[in-house]
């Protein structure tokens, strides 16, 4: 009789483990997921981000063009000569 409980009560201690295990590798495996998804969105943004500062800098780059050209043909106000 003492031997059967024994027996039981380790057949339980085994059966809680692995649930136990069970439920420590599906918040780890959740865990991982979100991490995976904010890498990605976080890359999604670093790539945006990066597009715009290029999108801007093509722009002021085309300002000064513009202005350059403008100072070359005489076209630019006094104001803005100081710049060239």
């Amino acid at each position: 009789m003492e031997a059967s409980r024994v027996q039981n009560g380790i057949q339980l201690l085994l059966a809680t483990e692995q649930e136990a295990q069970q439920i420590v590798n599906t918040a780890r495996n959740t865990k991982m997921a979100r991490l995976k998804r904010a890498k990605e969105k976080t890359e999604k943004e670093v790539a945006l981000q990066f597009q715009v500062e290029a999108d801007f800098e093509r722009k002021v780059a085309g300002v000064y063009e513009f202005k350059f050209s403008m100072y070359e043909n005489g076209l630019l106000p006094p104001i803005f000569k100081s710049q060239f």
